[in-house]
């Protein structure tokens, strides 16, 4: 799912998506969103992929895509006027937080059901747990989707609950991030790296300070590397592995501390107390 405030370029992420995920373009009235569409249904035709509008049910017909996903309404109005009027597209919808549906859920082909875990989405609400996954999941007549707070860690928490599948921001960025990083043991505790072919390699560097606590001491980008981002995405990598690694962060490299400034929420809950 796109997010205008957490995926600034919803293409860039698009080329970068394993096979069989879908994409479900969020744009909240971006003046550039046929535009975008219109990349993302070439990206996704290309591979197979399947594209949903969010919504928009005009910009869906303009650029030929999969389907819709519409907001949370409990007599699933629009849903169902689509339904008669696109049979071919693939309608999902948000779940409601409260109260009872007022319309059959089986003319839908997924339902998203948030918040299963903490989120930094303002929309997500309370998390309601696996467990209460679970029992949804054994209720309702409709695949299940889980939203909010999904990330690869939390995501083994899914298995078992009947959920047919899961929608994610933050997890898909945090696997996107790590993807060309190396996490490598050094003397004194670890480094990532980012390597790019025929070029120099770029690194951060940690140093264990005591148990459960390094520190980000050193930064190094080559010039050959220079001007595409790699030190934001080693500092990006290095919030999501310690996250995953249950490790604090003192950002002893000012880099470090500039991006974490920048980006609240990589230093949210990594950085070490006083930092």
């Amino acid at each position: 799912m796109t997010d205008p405030a957490r995926v600034p370029d919803p293409v860039a992420i698009a080329r970068k998506l394993p096979q069989g995920a879908a994409i479900i373009y969020r744009h909240f009235g971006a003046d550039d969103r046929e535009a975008i569409a219109l990349t993302l249904r070439e990206i996704t035709a290309a591979r197979g992929q399947q594209l949903l509008i969010g919504t928009d049910t005009e910009l869906a017909l303009a650029v030929d895509a999969d389907g819709v996903h519409f907001p949370r309404d409990a007599a699933l109005n629009e849903p169902r006027k689509w339904r008669a009027a696109q049979p071919e597209w693939i309608i999902t919808m948000a779940g409601i937080k409260d109260g009872e549906y007022l319309a059959e859920l089986s003319g839908l082909d997924g339902l998203f059901v948030s918040s299963i875990f903490d989120s930094h989405s303002p929309s997500a609400g309370e998390p309601i747990s696996p467990e209460a996954l679970t029992r949804l999941c054994q209720s309702l007549s409709v695949p299940i989707y889980a939203l909010g707070g999904i990330t690869p860690q939390t995501a083994k928490r899914l298995i078992g609950t009947g959920a047919a599948g899961l929608a994610a921001i933050d997890g898909i960025l945090q696997e996107i991030a790590m993807s060309e990083v190396e996490v490598e043991d050094t003397d004194r505790g670890h480094r990532l790296v980012i390597r790019r072919e025929g070029h120099d390699e770029a690194e951060v560097t940690l140093v264990k300070v005591r148990d459960g606590v390094f520190n980000a001491n050193h930064t190094g980008v080559p010039k050959s590397l220079g001007g595409q981002g790699i030190g934001k995405k080693l500092i990006e990598a290095l919030s999501h592995h310690a996250r995953e690694h249950n490790y604090k962060v003192i950002p002893g490299c000012p880099f470090v501390g500039a991006m974490w400034k920048r980006h609240p929420d990589w230093a949210e809950g990594v950085a070490a107390e006083g930092s």
